[in-house]
């Protein structure tokens, strides 16, 4: 089943197709959901509905006035936060029939591209049945963060919108919840806020997880930290498929010569192993936990350094296994406190190391030596023609030349 709007600025109707072909070449006529024409205003979707624990189908999306007088019967908005209300369409036969809710705003910023998660928790985390389960919508905003919206009866009433603390710099993003969990939730989001430098830029496409139900969020995985000049990356949608999280997302350069040329844009899969991801220390803390033993003594003390590299050793390890070749060449390249910063965006090592995490890692020189050693044994095809260099943080240079 395939929901689409209209090809129409900046919407027009919701539709859906469907398909019981598995390779996806033989698909239903379109059949529309809503009309524009039920209030006037254009309709559009971006994210995929969400089947509740109770069988119901919601699928969010919001509604757009354009921004030219393209639409007849439409009134000029004065605002730009007056274009947009956020609402969501129930099933309760499994697509058969359609009822529409919902009409969030905001007087400060135009809200769109809703995602929508199924919450098993109530308030103080108190697990609740399949009836009582809120539904949380999440949405873009042009403010610099998300914003939340929840709803306790199955998405027909919604409160009204207000941040979090979660930045979007006016980009889409998604949320599931993992699968056999109650709780945790995964969001794939460009991680920073728009500036007054870059108000265009979308980069740091990270995959976060929230163990209390959206009100906090811990990045495990960064896709693309690229800086260049105009590049984009981002619309992403992301799934579970057993113990591996799939994200889709969009690459291109803005207005770039490299947008015509470049061989690193397009659509691009990526893959996050979720059973990797426990033997780190945002999702099982074990390792760390013994890295500050009770016992002050020496002994205790060398046990705890040896602990510490060897838990070092597991986030070298997981960071430098996610990178593609041409990331692993620019680490290779670059200095160890660029390698180190890319780490540190990465996971959340001052819950466990400390406020200086990133500066005792900058400093430690036995594990810049083995991330370069690490770096040109898996690039073994360039290992003899490119230099293992890493400048430390006093200035002196580890590694060699062959």
């Amino acid at each position: 089943m395939h929901f689409h709007t209209q090809d129409r600025e900046p919407g027009g109707d919701i539709k859906v197709v469907t398909t019981r072909d598995l390779e996806g070449w033989n698909w239903s006529e379109p059949r529309i959901l809503l009309r524009q024409t039920s209030d006037g205003i254009p309709k559009v979707i971006a994210n995929k509905l969400v089947e509740l624990s109770t069988a119901e189908w919601v699928l969010p999306f919001w509604r757009e006035r354009p921004l030219e007088d393209t639409c007849p019967n439409l009134a000029p908005v004065r605002h730009e936060h007056q274009r947009t209300g956020v609402g969501v369409l129930v099933s309760l036969d499994q697509g058969e029939t359609w009822n529409t809710y919902g009409d969030i705003k905001s007087k400060d910023t135009m809200l769109l591209e809703p995602t929508l998660v199924e919450l098993m928790e109530g308030d103080g985390g108190r697990n609740v049945s399949k009836q009582d389960a809120p539904l949380m919508m999440l949405l873009r905003s042009g403010t610099g963060c998300i914003y939340k919206s929840m709803s306790y009866n199955k998405g027909r009433i919604w409160s009204a919108a207000e941040s979090v603390n979660a930045p979007n710099p006016n980009t889409k993003f998604h949320v599931i919840k993992l699968k056999l969990s109650r709780t945790v939730l995964a969001m794939v989001y460009n991680n920073h806020k728009r500036t007054h430098y870059c108000r265009a830029c979308r980069t740091h496409l990270h995959v976060a997880l929230s163990y209390d139900g959206g009100e906090s969020w811990t990045n495990v995985a960064s896709l693309d930290d690229s800086n260049e000049a105009g590049v984009r990356v981002h619309y992403p949608t992301i799934m579970q498929v057993d113990h591996r999280l799939l994200i889709v997302y969009s690459r291109f350069y803005l207005g770039q010569e490299q947008g015509g040329t470049s061989s690193e844009q397009g659509i691009i899969l990526q893959e996050v192993d979720l059973t990797t991801l426990k033997d780190l220390p945002h999702l099982a803390d074990d390792v760390w936990k013994r890295i500050v033993p009770a016992d002050k003594s020496n002994k205790a003390a060398e046990v705890n350094l040896d602990v510490q590299f060897e838990a070092q050793h597991k986030v070298v390890e997981h960071f430098l296994g996610a990178q593609n070749p041409v990331t692993l060449r620019r680490y290779q390249r670059g200095t160890w406190q660029s390698t180190v910063n890319a780490i540190m965006a990465r996971y959340d090592l001052e819950a466990v190391m400390g406020l200086d995490a990133g500066e005792k890692l900058r400093r430690n020189k036995k594990l810049a030596t083995y991330t370069a050693e690490r770096i040109r044994a898996m690039l073994p095809a360039i290992g003899e023609d490119f230099p293992i260099e890493m400048r430390l943080a006093n200035g002196e240079i580890i590694g060699s030349t062959k």
